[in-house]
């Protein structure tokens, strides 16, 4: 006896759910993590793996560069900027294929690491300077008597 409903095909039920067996509870944990997004196209992605690969294709690539190029194929924005900088003497204004105000090479945004505060709230991620336990900011150390 599998996942699905009594009655359907062995075959049928892997397909359906990619199980062989009976799942084992993982703590009764229902509430599903959010996806990691893209910050420059809002575009969301299985794992962060995929989405930097996204990047790279997408975003950290010169368009002054030809396709075939190995030159102009960078790993972060900072990258990029470096690179048009010194290959194309010029300064980096917009990051390529981005969103119209998110587009500024100014923050160092690389996978999920640098993406604003107030967007990751939006998107339902937590953000990484706060505890996933308390919203409210721990009070200031008190000094010692004298």
């Amino acid at each position: 006896k599998g996942l699905c409903a009594p009655g359907s095909s062995r075959a049928r039920c892997r397909r359906r759910c990619g199980a062989m067996g009976r799942k084992k509870g993982s703590g009764g944990s229902t509430q599903q993590a959010a996806q990691p997004f893209c910050y420059f196209c809002d575009r969301s992605f299985a794992d962060e793996t995929v989405l930097l690969q996204h990047q790279r294709a997408k975003h950290f690539r010169c368009p002054e560069c030809d396709d075939g190029a190995i030159r102009g194929k960078c790993e972060s924005v900072q990258g990029l900027i470096i690179h048009t900088l010194k290959v194309h003497s010029r300064n980096l204004t917009r990051v390529p294929n981005a969103l119209q105000g998110r587009d500024n090479p100014g923050l160092d945004v690389y996978g999920m690491d640098g993406v604003p505060d107030d967007v990751l709230r939006m998107k339902g991620h937590e953000p990484k300077g706060e505890p996933a336990s308390s919203k409210d900011p721990a009070p200031p150390p008190q000094p010692p008597p004298q």
